[in-house]
């Protein structure tokens, strides 16, 4: 791929606030996306608010259109487009990036090169950030004997920025005014509770296909009261805590997270553009304790499906 090129990139079922990462993060690794095209996940159609500042023009799914494109990122879509998907990506010569994170996913490594991807695809499942930095952090761990590890995983009560926020208002609206749809409940609380959602089968399943199926991790979800932080606590059973403490932060450093060594974590108040990716290593009693905060979505799966996309660009160069 010459410097010059574009790439041409679509995106089913993304938020605006995911759309604007995502090109960001196409920047950010050098690759010069042509014009976005942004298709609807449902098979239905939909009705587009023209008189909205946030309306988005959502073009059909039709294959000639997508089959057209160099990559599409999957971030929501009913079953019967997911399928109709994976059939013409099968067929065709574009790659799909299913951010879904379905257990049924063929799961890929962000970590492999370019001709172990080229050998996966077309169709790569992306794991969540936390089953992936969950991974690279047991395999910094390997030399010292480490155990399944615990996980606590604090997820936010809206993963989608404004559109989160603007569902959240409507699901009060609806409560408030006896609407709401039969088994809905509030998807936003004061306090943390917790969920049965998130998938801990994709966990499990993306996390034994990077780091090896030699261990289960427990992984335990709870929504908390922010919009689309993360967070993620991992404890893990070691031979040598204060050695391999060491080794786990190098392997976070890797990962592409910055070490706190302060008291305190950063306050309220600081963007998450500001924040990145942070992560703090403690040895405790017969273990290792990594805390371990990120952005959904600035830091979440399309950050790790563009990596991928560069590579399989670059090397077609």
């Amino acid at each position: 791929m010459e410097s010059s090129e574009k790439i041409l990139v679509g995106a089913v079922g993304a938020s605006r606030e995911e759309l604007d990462a995502l090109a960001r993060n196409l920047e950010a690794v050098g690759l010069k996306a042509g014009d976005l095209r942004v298709f609807s996940g449902l098979a239905v159609e939909t009705v587009i608010d023209v008189e909205s500042d946030e309306a988005q023009v959502l073009l059909p799914l039709e294959r000639a259109l997508v089959t057209a494109l160099d990559a599409v990122f999957l971030y929501r879509a009913d079953e019967s487009v997911t399928k109709e998907l994976r059939i013409w990506a099968a067929e065709s010569n574009f790659w799909l990036f299913d951010l879904r994170g379905g257990e049924d996913s063929l799961w890929a490594d962000p970590g492999w090169s370019a001709g172990a991807l080229a050998k996966a695809g077309p169709l790569l499942g992306i794991p969540g950030p936390d089953a992936f930095w969950c991974a690279q952090l047991i395999r910094g761990l390997e030399k010292f004997s480490p155990k399944a590890p615990l996980c606590y995983m604090f997820l936010p009560a809206s993963e989608r920025g404004s559109d989160g926020v603007r569902e959240l208002f409507q699901q009060s609206a609806n409560a408030l005014s006896l609407q709401s749809k039969p088994g809905e409940t509030l998807a936003f609380s004061m306090l943390p509770e917790p969920f049965s959602g998130g998938s801990s089968a994709a966990f499990k399943s993306a996390f034994g296909a990077i780091a090896g199926q030699g261990m289960s991790p427990e992984r335990i979800v709870l929504r908390v009261p922010v919009f689309h932080m993360a967070a993620l606590s991992v404890t893990v059973g070691v031979s040598d805590p204060a050695k391999a403490c060491r080794a786990a932060e190098k392997a976070l450093k890797d990962a592409g997270f910055s070490i706190s060594k302060g008291k305190k974590w950063p306050v309220a108040g600081v963007s998450s553009a500001e924040l990145g990716l942070i992560a703090r290593v403690s040895p405790i009693d017969k273990a290792v304790w990594a805390w371990m905060v990120y952005d959904c979505i600035r830091d979440g799966k399309s950050t790790l499906a563009v990596k991928m996309l560069a590579k399989l660009a670059w090397a077609e160069s």
